[in-house]
């Protein structure tokens, strides 16, 4: 996270950003029908490793924006 080196996927580059909202969407679809229930809010919290930078931990905050996740930051 954090890095410009693109990622080459068969004919695709991704950066870590765009891989990572991938997954995250992914995630996010495969436990929104288990658990949806009319009326009701789903919170789900993300932490980046103790070592990231403040790159590393903004690329992470845009992934999750990325995958259409609401997010909320402690960051200055």
């Amino acid at each position: 996270m954090g890095s410009d080196d693109p990622i080459q996927l068969s004919d695709r580059k991704f950066s870590a950003e765009e891989l990572s909202s991938l997954i995250l969407r992914s995630l996010k679809t495969g436990c929104r029908t288990p658990f949806r229930r009319a009326g009701t809010k789903r919170a789900s919290h993300h932490q980046s490793p103790a070592y990231f930078n403040d790159q590393q931990r903004r690329a992470t905050i845009n992934a999750g924006r990325i995958a259409g996740l609401k997010v909320e930051t402690h960051l200055q």
